[in-house]
C-alpha cells in the first residue's frame, strides 16, 4: 500500500502534517486538533493542554512547511479563515481525536508495524517513513 491509498492528495498532506506536528512539536492529538489556522503564522505556538495548562511550543521549519503544504491543498481552508480549526475532515468540519487515532492505526497496519509500538514510538517510526517518502 502507498500513502496515496489514504485518500485524496490533500487528505494525505493533512495526515503527514498531523504526524509531523505531533512528533516535531511534541503535541498530543487533542492539542493539535484544537489549533486554528492563525496559530501557525508564528515561530511558536501557545498550546492549551491537560488541565487547561498553557505552554509555548516552537515550530520547526520542516513542521511549518508540511502544515503550509496541507493548508494550500485543503479545499476548505481559504485566506480569511483565521478563526477556523486547522485540521478539517472531508466534509470541512473539525477532525475528532478518535478519528485521528484510528487513522494512525490504519497507517500503522499499512506499514506492517507491530501493535506493540507505543503512541510516540509509532509516531517516530511513521515520521521517518514519511520523510523518506517525501524526499524520494
Amino acid at each position: 500500500m502507498k500513502l496515496s491509498d489514504l485518500g485524496e492528495p490533500w487528505v494525505v498532506k493533512r495526515e503527514i502534517a498531523i504526524i509531523v506536528l505531533l512528533y516535531g512539536a511534541g503535541l498530543r492529538i487533542s492539542e493539535a486538533l484544537n489549533l486554528g489556522v492563525s496559530d501557525i503564522n508564528n515561530e511558536s505556538l501557545i498550546v492549551t493542554g491537560k488541565g487547561d495548562k498553557q505552554r509555548q511550543v516552537f515550530i520547526l521549519p520542516v513542521v511549518k512547511k508540511c502544515i503550509q503544504e496541507y493548508v494550500k491543498a485543503c479545499p476548505y481552508l481559504g485566506i480569511n479563515d483565521e478563526a477556523q480549526y486547522l485540521f478539517l475532515g472531508v466534509r470541512g468540519k473539525k477532525l475528532g481525536r478518535t478519528y485521528v487515532a484510528n487513522r494512525l492505526q490504519k497507517i500503522r497496519r499499512m506499514l506492517n508495524l507491530p501493535e506493540i509500538y507505543l503512541h510516540m514510538h509509532f509516531v517516530i517510526v511513521l515520521l521517518l517513513i514519511c520523510f523518506r517518502k517525501i524526499l524520494t
